[in-house]
């Protein structure tokens, strides 16, 4: 059976191809190695147009959906602010988003204490806030959340001239993004040096949201990582009553983290969370940002 014209051809260019070579073999080298360079910048070239077309649909996504702003229902006298910590780049991705669609969903303008570093180069996350900026309340979470504690946290030691570098690095980065000035700073690992004080002042800050101390510390969290244990809903609701008693607003303090078994969304300790979002808003207590408690 004679082969088709057209695979008779490739086979004969083939074995041509191949006593060359043999005859050749420098030229050969040379040609393999220059194919090489052509085809691995090719990739690269590839690679490169598939990222930035990736990047131009989540900028037409901001685009082509205007945020709406979410109105202020409930009581006045029993204010809650959901602040959701650690928001940051190419981290928990799936949850992060969800947590934060799921409060507003509930009628809940969460506060999101956001780390500046890398948060540009992560286009997914930078344009799902930017599309919903006027349905949060963008706050900065240091720079990088670097340090460990007990050894030492991000903000603990600085002077002020550190501190100041490093919060202006973040602001412009967050302003950016929020379209407003920033009011409120969150303090990694809830602790900061004097010169932190001195600085976030300087810069325009008018609330520091920590731990235990002043009047927009958190209330409760979502979860205790002092006993790796989660706070169930009942709990939570109580320690919001005893600030509504004392004429006091509520501030619950959540992370994506909190709700992730290696990298995954746990199902079980998730709804937990959307539980207590249905019970406030049962309470008809009134889902506000810290920018909306100096208004108070």
């Amino acid at each position: 059976m004679t082969p088709p014209g057209g695979l008779f051809l490739s086979l004969h260019l083939i074995i041509i191809f191949f006593r060359w070579a043999r005859k050749n073999p420098k030229s050969f080298l040379i040609l393999a190695t220059t194919a090489t360079v052509i085809i691995a910048s090719a990739l690269t070239t590839v690679k490169a147009q598939l990222k930035d077309a990736e990047s131009n649909v989540h900028f037409l996504s901001y685009l082509i959906n205007p945020c709406r702003p979410l109105a202020l229902t409930g009581s006045a006298e029993r204010s809650v602010v959901i602040r959701i910590d650690d928001i940051q780049a190419f981290a928990w991705p799936e949850i992060t988003t969800r947590l934060i669609r799921d409060t507003i969903a509930h009628g809940a303008p969460p506060v999101l204490a956001v780390i500046p570093k890398g948060l540009t180069e992560d286009k997914r996350l930078y344009y799902f806030l930017k599309r919903n900026r006027c349905r949060i309340e963008v706050a900065q979470h240091g720079w990088d959340h670097s340090g460990e504690v007990p050894e030492s946290s991000e903000f603990e030691d600085l002077s002020y001239d550190e501190a100041y570098r490093l919060i202006m690095q973040g602001k412009t980065i967050l302003e950016e993004l929020s379209g407003r000035e920033l009011t409120t700073f969150v303090p990694p690992h809830n602790t900061f040096s004097t010169g932190t004080t001195d600085a976030l002042e300087k810069t325009g800050f008018k609330i520091i949201s920590s731990e235990l101390e002043g009047e927009f510390a958190y209330t409760a969290a979502i979860y205790n990582f002092d006993t790796n244990s989660f706070s169930s809903p009942t709990e939570i609701v109580n320690a919001c009553q005893k600030r509504f008693e004392k004429g006091a607003w509520c501030i619950v303090l959540v992370h994506p983290q909190d709700f992730a078994t290696n990298g995954v969304l746990n199902e079980t300790s998730y709804e937990e969370y959307l539980t207590l979002l249905d019970v406030l808003t049962r309470m008809d207590v009134r889902f506000v940002t810290m920018q909306d408690l100096l208004k108070q």
